[in-house]
């Protein structure tokens, strides 16, 4: 299982994603609308585990939940 989150006011760059049990990152190099968040994204990172409410807030993410694979 992998915990999903959304980056939705900047791209993934140096310095805008959290390195804790990061699994994988995702950009699609300019915002795109996404379903699964009801909004535009500019892509996604997973994490082996939950991020903290703290860290969510600091690098600016939306949760996205559980991904199974």
């Amino acid at each position: 299982m992998r915990y999903r989150y959304w980056f939705a006011l900047r791209p993934p760059m140096p310095g805008a994603v959290p390195k804790r049990n990061l699994e994988n990152v995702t950009s699609f190099g300019k915002r795109t609308y996404r379903y699964e968040v009801n909004r535009e994204v500019w892509g996604y990172a997973d994490y082996s585990e939950p991020l903290t409410d703290k860290e969510v807030a600091e690098y600016e993410l939306v949760k996205g939940g559980e991904v199974h694979d």
